[in-house]
């Protein structure tokens, strides 16, 4: 049977891109929808559709784009751009299916002097890159097991920046366009491909998917005239110069260059095992530590609100620092046991409040060599569960250290693997596990740990 997937917005330019992409593709049956056939304003409709198609996916290509007409047009923006993407997610957690999102650069103030990446704060100036973000935080709160992928400078099937050029060039001799705001063209075709690519995947998250180099409006312009054949002067102008001529326009980024570091990493294969095994309510994910990239690899693949206890020192690490502070992640002073605590307590109060946290009992990465083997457990790290009652689910995460600390300054593809072993509640332990929490959690680790290295070991035999 084929899987369905329910497209929305599938008349505009990136709609008609993944129909293109998918078409003859025996695996999915495309349901596609546009304002006529769905409106994602509507809940009840959104629940209604979903629960009679049942989808393998909801791809979510539909938006308000008119970045000038979004300062203006009022709640019509916030619905399509924010609740849309709330009840398609609310309707694939409902229906068991998975949410692909697509979001834009204009999340970001601009203020940047580097591409943007994954891990960077949103700061949106903008009312389009205001609710755009509002409904990239819906899709997370929402949706179970979602994709969220930010292009920029969309081309293709439809209304775009290229053929508004094209258009100004059959009646004008000149146009006058900015020269210094920065970003990446990105093909409609080419985003298609990075969708169809992540669809059948569990590399959940959040993605960036533009084309690669960068280029600024103008120069953009004088390459679409020379490759139309169009003689139309372009004239280099400033932002300042377009505001002062059109007061109403709205606040665009002047640097909104992304980088595709998440889609890099995913040239990881990744296999998530014991999903199952995570409880429907706030849990602490006790975890073995190898790799800067076990905090991202743990983020993505888990459902909820979740956050981390990370030592202070990775505080230093820039583009992690920014990432973590933005889900809810907390730094531990080891070396002061007062602010320690309180550090704890402040994990405690998430818990409560609806979040879920991530530990690494070990303190710092292990080293070993052999990929079973463990540092010891310090016995006060689940203090979060035994205070707050939560669950504490062990999980066991192996490979990630071949991602980068193997090959330090390196990044190379790997194959990583996640399990999550069954739930405990701490008060419900014999009383001498009670006791040596951290090192019982350890065991159950090492335990999936070794099973995960017979495995493999198997199939390289194979």
């Amino acid at each position: 049977m084929k899987k369905k997937l329910i497209i929305t917005g599938c008349n505009g330019q990136l709609g008609r891109a993944i129909n293109k992409q998918l078409a003859g593709n025996e695996d999915y049956e495309l349901v596609n929808t546009d304002v006529a056939e769905l409106d994602i304003t509507d809940i009840d409709k959104v629940m209604e559709m979903a629960r009679e198609i049942k989808p393998y996916a909801i791809l979510n290509c539909a938006a308000f784009t008119n970045v000038n007409g979004c300062e203006t047009a009022g709640d019509i923006v916030w619905k399509i751009n924010a609740l849309g993407p709330r009840n398609l997610s609310i309707a694939a957690t409902e229906t068991g299916a998975k949410m692909m999102h697509i979001s834009t650069d204009y999340v970001f103030n601009g203020n940047g002097t580097r591409p943007y990446t994954e891990f960077d704060t949103p700061d949106p100036k903008s009312a389009y890159g205001v609710t755009k973000l509002a409904g990239e935080k819906f899709v997370q709160q929402f949706a179970k097991e979602f994709f969220i992928i930010r292009t920029a400078w969309l081309y293709g099937d439809g209304n775009n920046f290229v053929k508004t050029m094209l258009k100004l060039s059959e009646t004008h001799d000149e146009v006058s366009v900015v020269k210094d705001q920065l970003g990446t063209p990105t093909s409609a075709a080419e985003l298609a491909k990075a969708m169809a690519y992540l669809l059948p995947t569990e590399s959940y998250g959040i993605f960036h998917g533009t084309c690669e180099g960068d280029t600024n409006w103008a120069d953009f312009t004088d390459e679409i005239f020379r490759l139309a054949g169009k003689k139309t002067k372009v004239n280099h102008i400033t932002t300042e110069e377009y505001v002062k001529n059109n007061p109403a326009s709205a606040n665009r980024p002047a640097y909104s260059i992304l980088d595709n570091m998440m889609f890099r990493l995913t040239g990881s294969t990744l296999t998530v095992k014991g999903l199952e095994n995570i409880p429907d309510m706030p849990v602490l994910y006790v975890g073995n530590h190898r790799s800067y990239f076990d905090i991202v690899t743990g983020y993505i693949v888990v459902p909820g609100q979740t956050g981390f206890i990370a030592k202070k020192e990775m505080e230093k690490i820039p583009l992690l620092r920014e990432w973590m502070r933005n889900v809810n992640c907390l730094f531990l002073d080891r070396k002061d046991i007062k602010a320690g605590l309180k550090t704890i307590l402040e994990g405690i109060e998430k818990v409560k409040g609806g979040s879920s946290i991530w530990i690494f009992p070990e303190g710092t990465r292990c080293k070993a060599k052999d990929p079973a083997e463990l540092l010891p457990f310090k016995e006060g790290s689940l203090k979060i569960a035994e205070k707050s009652g939560c669950p504490v689910v062990p999980v066991a995460i192996t490979g990630t250290a071949e991602i980068l600390e193997k090959h330090f300054p390196f990044i190379r593809p790997s194959h990583v693997t996640i399990e999550f072993g069954k739930p405990f509640y701490i008060k419900e332990l014999p009383a001498e596990d009670r006791k040596r929490a951290g090192t019982y959690s350890e065991a159950r680790i090492r335990e999936m740990l070794v099973k995960e290295q017979e495995e493999r070991r198997s199939l390289r035999k194979a």
